[in-house]
């Protein structure tokens, strides 16, 4: 799997410990329904939300944006290519788990490698329309 110093477009940029974890992601994710993987995202969303309250540097609306395309992205399955599907599945774990390069609930920037992975994934699958700016949270 591409990474940062790669000729990879989509992928371009992303640090190698956070393309670790993701390449684990998408091979974990690999035979997961979609609606599970959903539910987990859900449940991720929830548990977010819940933890704002005793975590004021928490960015809870970076995680409502990157679970609003989620969502956006999985009511559109079907459609995607399947290579695409691949990598998105793997995305939906990595932003539904604590494997990430920034732990999302004790880290201001816990989301930011979410949503990285989030774009690159949009790009391949040319959604560009979904991108997260990063520069407009927190």
């Amino acid at each position: 799997m591409a990474g940062e110093g790669t000729d990879d477009p989509f992928l371009k940029g992303i640090p190698q410990e956070t393309m670790a974890l993701f390449h684990q992601c998408v091979v974990d994710a690999e035979g997961m329904d979609p609606t599970d993987l959903l539910a987990n995202a859900r449940t991720h969303m929830q548990t977010i939300r819940a933890a704002c309250g005793d975590n004021a540097l928490l960015c809870v609306d970076l995680a409502e944006a990157i679970h609003e395309r989620i969502e956006t992205v999985m009511d559109q399955w079907q459609a995607l290519p399947g290579s695409t599907r691949r990598f998105f599945a793997g995305m939906v774990l990595y932003f539904s788990t604590d494997l990430d390069d920034e732990p999302d609930l004790s880290s201001p920037i816990g989301f930011e490698d979410d949503a990285e992975l989030l774009n690159a994934c949009l790009r391949m699958a040319e959604m560009d329309d979904l991108l997260i700016d990063l520069e407009g949270f927190c």
